[in-house]
C-alpha cells in the first residue's frame, strides 16, 4: 500500500476562499437542525491490542459518543503495528474508507472487554454511509492524537 497525506488548511482555505472552520461549523448547524454527525461516522480504533490501551481507548469511545457509539474497528491485523508508521497508515486507510465507503471488519477478534458496551465490527461493510472517520494514534511516551478526516 502507498499513500500521501498532505494537510495544509491555510492554504487551502486561501485557494478556495472557504473557512477554515467551515466543517466545524457545518456540524455545529447540522446538529442544531437536528441532524447527528456521528450517525455518518466511522471510527478506527488504534487497537493494539493490549488490554490496557484497548481498555483506555473503548472507554474513551463510550465517553465522547455515550449510547451512539458509531460502527468501531481496528486495522491492525491487516497491517501489522508499524509503530511510527501506524498512524500515517491509519490516516491513508480512513481516507480509503471514505472513498470507497466501506467500513473494515476487525479482524480475529474473539472476546469482548466485560467493561466496555459494544463491539467492533467483525465483516466488511460496503456501500455504508460514511462522511467522517475518526482515527485515534498513540505513541509512546504520550505522544497521542485523534484527527477526524470528513468527505469534502
Amino acid at each position: 500500500m502507498a499513500g500521501i497525506i498532505s494537510i495544509n488548511p491555510i492554504l487551502y482555505s486561501q485557494k478556495t476562499g472557504r473557512k477554515i472552520r467551515d466543517a466545524s461549523d457545518q456540524n455545529q448547524q447540522d446538529a442544531h437542525n437536528g441532524k447527528d454527525p456521528r450517525k455518518d461516522t466511522v471510527k478506527i480504533f488504534h487497537g493494539t491490542g493490549t488490554e490496557n490501551n484497548d481498555l483506555s481507548e473503548g472507554i474513551a469511545i463510550e465517553t465522547v459518543f455515550g449510547s451512539r457509539i458509531p460502527p468501531v474497528s481496528s486495522t491492525k491485523a491487516f497491517t501489522g503495528h508499524t509503530t511510527s508508521a501506524a498512524g500515517a497508515v491509519e490516516a491513508v486507510l480512513s481516507v480509503l474508507a471514505i472513498k470507497n465507503q466501506l467500513i473494515y471488519p476487525n479482524l480475529n477478534f474473539k472476546t469482548a472487554m466485560k467493561e466496555l458496551h459494544f463491539l467492533p465490527v467483525k465483516n466488511l461493510v460496503t456501500n455504508a454511509k460514511i462522511n467522517h472517520v475518526l482515527s485515534n494514534s498513540f505513541g509512546f511516551g504520550g505522544n497521542d492524537t485523534s484527527l477526524i478526516f470528513s468527505r469534502y
